[in-house]
């Protein structure tokens, strides 16, 4: 521990209670935290099965467990380091019956929940079937947040909410029907299983002894309840959170671990090991431009001057980055692989990429669709779910028009 600041290292060796851990981006949050999982395996004598650690993304979860190991200085196969589905699948392995499920199960991602409420509209509700992306996203929130589909009474019937709170319960029964789940009901099935089964709920009790989450403030409602219900129970807690980049200030996760837990303890990370000085403020003021007081202690000083660049549309915008990157590489010894841009949404690219084959800037996007999203990929995918569950209609029916035979049901 012989890099980490005075806070990192009281944060590693406090086991006394749950403890939120605070800092900005690249202060280092996640170095303490597999720092810590080292600590505990190697000088508190602390088995790695009696350790889960979480995080809200699929990229966190790699990048825990290699910093982990490496800091261990092994490999640590009986540390659970998991997605929060991942953990919820888990907790839900046992339970299936309890839970109306059979073994086989189908996991619908988006794109099937999107395909399962349009056939339900178009069976029911011809004239909102083009609702059926906003009312999956409707029904994914009710579920991620554990509240019940709540109809707006002043809205007309063909608004979102209204329909999504009509084809709720007929969506669960399909759901139902097909031996299936969706991704955002995974982690609220799990809390279920805590909150009906309290024998249940002591077992995962005494089998953690520690329990480790990142980015705790990109967490649901239902995973700050899982993650509540074990701690309620005696089980250490370390979360490391942005406290200053919650991404809904009506849905704070980390100011409800607050309220939840009156013996938190709080350790706040100022140094920034990432980033430059001038960059670390202007991340943080836009973050909440209300605040002044954010840190800039870096650990590489202040930086160069950053410049802002104003444009009327997202064509001005990507042609000025273009001609800014052509500019500064033709003026530097830089090649364009040293440059990067990065993009809050993925559909901001286009503009983007049509003005950098106008520079003639080479460029490659990472973040593209992702291979399981592929048609092709996902019409093998649907042969392999109707195999394991021959209950899943989605699947069958993505089989059966694959090729297209225009079989709606």
């Amino acid at each position: 521990m012989l890099d980490l600041s005075p806070q990192q290292k009281a944060a590693v060796q406090y086991v006394k209670g749950p403890l939120l851990v605070l800092g900005g981006a690249g202060s280092g949050k996640t170095s303490l935290l597999a720092t810590k999982i080292a600590w505990l395996i190697r000088e508190y004598d602390v088995s790695p099965s009696q350790i889960v650690v979480l995080a809200t993304r699929p990229n966190s979860v790699r990048s825990l467990r290699a910093c982990a190991e490496d800091y261990a200085g092994r490999k640590l196969p009986m540390l659970p380091v998991l997605s929060f589905m991942e953990f919820g699948l888990q907790l839900m392995e046992p339970r299936l019956q309890a839970l109306g499920l059979q073994p086989g199960f189908s996991l619908y991602d988006r794109s099937d929940c999107i395909a399962t409420i349009s056939r339900l509209l178009r069976e029911t509700q011809p004239q909102t079937a083009d609702l059926a992306g906003a009312v999956a996203e409707q029904i994914a929130e009710w579920k991620r947040s554990l509240t019940p589909p709540t109809p707006a009474p002043e809205a007309p019937a063909t608004a979102v909410v209204p329909v999504a709170a009509w084809i709720y319960r007929r969506y669960e029964q399909r759901l139902r029907a097909a031996n299936a789940i969706d991704v955002d009901d995974i982690v609220r099935k799990a809390v279920r299983l805590f909150t009906s089964d309290a024998a249940f709920l002591t077992q995962w009790r005494d089998r953690v002894r520690f329990l480790l989450v990142d980015e705790y403030e990109n967490t649901s409602t239902s995973e700050h309840e899982l993650v509540r219900l074990l701690v309620l129970g005696g089980v250490s807690l370390t979360a490391a959170g942005n406290g200053a980049r919650t991404v809904d200030r009506d849905n704070d996760s980390v100011e409800r671990l607050r309220a939840d837990l009156s013996d938190l303890r709080v350790v706040t990370l100022e140094q920034n090991f990432r980033c430059s000085a001038r960059i670390a403020v202007a991340a943080s003021r836009i973050a909440d431009a209300a605040r002044s007081d954010f840190p800039a202690d870096t650990a590489r000083g202040p930086g160069v001057p950053l410049r802002v660049m104003h444009s009327r549309n997202e064509q001005q915008e990507a042609e000025g980055i273009a001609a800014a990157l052509a500019a500064h590489q033709a003026r530097s010894d830089n090649s364009y692989p040293d440059f990067a841009v990065l993009l809050r949404y993925l559909e901001q690219a286009p503009p983007l990429e049509q003005a950098l084959r106008a520079q003639r800037v080479p460029y490659h996007v990472h973040g593209a669709p992702s291979f399981f999203e592929q048609p092709e990929v996902r019409d093998l995918w649907s042969y392999l779910r109707l195999l394991c569950n021959p209950a899943d209609d989605g699947a069958f029916l993505r089989a059966l028009n694959t090729p297209r035979r225009d079989i709606a049901h």
